[in-house]
């Protein structure tokens, strides 16, 4: 388990796309392009999808802090 998985305060939406982004990653043997994930989780944009990344970066920088 990563520290993803181990912060507590994610949104449901962050916590499916790191599902998704797990799952694709093993589908498709290399990092699943953003349109990819957009298709998956049901976002209406790549900027929604950004969005989450940007802030599930920000919660990783804390949990290793």
């Amino acid at each position: 388990m990563d520290n993803a998985d181990q912060v507590s305060d994610l949104e449901p939406i962050q916590h499916e796309i790191l599902h998704v982004v797990r799952a694709l990653r093993g589908e498709l043997r290399h990092p699943p392009s953003m349109r990819e994930v957009v298709e998956r989780v049901h976002l209406k944009s790549i900027g929604a999808l950004e969005y989450q990344y940007v802030n599930l970066e920000a919660k990783d920088r804390k949990s290793v802090v």
